[in-house]
């Protein structure tokens, strides 16, 4: 019962999440959603010839963005993210190896 409910649910937040925009330039796709309904980009995920190579978001949903991933072959390698939003990365982890 409880794997059902995680189905459900995560079939609920796949509905619920839009892509707003698709952007193509030669072999890097960027494709952007609107997580609150407001018409602003608040994700981005770019992918070089199919293979995720960053990721960033707007937490707070204030049009600035918050958190920003680095993927080397397909795994996180950075993260950095704004805290306080000013705008700058207040943290920043780098991964040992992949």
């Amino acid at each position: 019962m409880i794997v059902l409910a995680l189905g459900i649910g995560f079939l609920l937040g796949l509905l619920a999440y839009r892509v707003t925009e698709v952007r193509r330039n030669a072999g890097l796709r960027v494709y952007y959603s609107d997580l609150n309904g407001d018409g602003r980009h608040d994700e981005a995920y770019s992918y070089e010839h199919g293979t995720i190579v960053w990721h960033t978001m707007d937490r707070n949903f204030d049009g600035n963005w918050d958190v920003w991933y680095e993927y080397r072959r397909g795994q996180i390698y950075t993260e950095q993210g704004d805290e306080n939003f000013d705008g700058k990365a207040d943290f920043w982890v780098v991964a040992r190896s992949l």
